[in-house]
This record gives structure tokens, sequence and C-alpha cells, in this order.
């Protein structure tokens, strides 16, 4: 009568009679079980994944390399957007100056100038601006011209000024 729970059985063909003790003999060498019992090892291990010709470990392998190469192309796309956005900030800090101000070209430079102090200086002091702008644009009549465009930026909501700070009220970036 057959047992109720028979053993399982390993069968593997052999192209010769050599062939079959060498391989036994390189197993040997390698492990202390036994030929069938280390082969029934491999095959567990190859279809757990934890062999390197495993169908999972070559799917997660090719995944791996489909996500690398799309977070390059992210990355890429992400660094033309960046060079963009800062590019379309400054042409629109221009365009602003423009706006803003009187036709010199001064009065747009220094437009220019003191928004951008003013979006990386949330809180600031006429002086600080002063000190920042001086030797970095010529103006006739700096105190005046910095004023003009201080009561357009008020007058349009960019900033405010209480007790001697400026306020900066945009958020972020231009």
């Amino acid at each position: 009568m057959p047992s109720a729970d028979p053993p399982a059985v390993i069968e593997i063909r052999f192209s010769s009679y050599d062939e079959k003790k060498h391989y036994q003999s390189l197993v040997s060498e390698k492990s202390s079980i036994g030929f069938a019992k280390y082969v029934a090892e491999l095959v567990r291990n190859h279809f757990k994944g934890e062999s390197d010709d495993s169908p999972l470990v070559i799917d997660l392998k090719q995944q791996v390399e489909n996500l690398a190469s799309e977070f390059l192309r992210v990355e890429t796309e992400n660094l033309h957007l960046r060079h963009l956005m800062k590019s379309n900030s400054q042409e629109l800090l221009e365009v602003r100056g423009r706006m803003y101000s009187s036709p010199d070209t001064y009065t747009a430079e220094l437009f220019t100038m003191m928004y951008s102090w003013f979006l990386e200086h949330k809180e600031t002091t006429r002086p600080e601006l002063l000190s920042h702008i001086a030797d970095s644009i010529k103006v006739p009549n700096l105190g005046k011209a910095m004023k003009e465009v201080e009561m357009t930026l008020i007058t349009n909501g960019i900033i405010e000024v209480k007790d001697g700070i400026i306020y900066c009220l945009v958020e972020g970036e231009i």
C-alpha cells in the first residue's frame, strides 16, 4: 500500500555516466548534502528569486533599469523647466521694472534691484537697501528715485512700510 504522503521525486538525466559522476563530484566538493537535495535547493532558489538567473530577479533588474531611465528623463526635464522658469522670472522682473518705472533705463534697473532685494529680505530697512544699491548702480538723485520706486511698490501692494521697516508682502519667487 502506498504511503499517504509519498516523497517528491526529482529525475535528472545526463548525456553520459561520466557526466553524472562529474557533477556529483562537483556537488560533493561544494556541499555536504546529497546531489538530489542540492539540485532541489537550486531549483527552489531559482524560483524564489534568490539566484541571479531567476525570472523574478531578471524582471526586477529590468524594472530598476526602467525606473532609472525614467528618473533620468524626469530629472533632465526638471532641469530644463528650472532654467526656463529662471529665464521667465528674470523677464517678468524686467517687464515689471519697465511697467512700474519711468522711461529711464536706470529706473527699471533700480526697480529690479529693489524688488529682488525685497523678495530675498522680507524685512529690511532703507539704510540696508541703500547700501545694497549704492555701489551697484549709478542713478542721478538715487534717494528720490528709490522713493518713487518704493511708492510704486506700496501702491501695487508689493511692500508696506511700518516704523521704518519695509515688509515684503509678496511670497515666493518672482
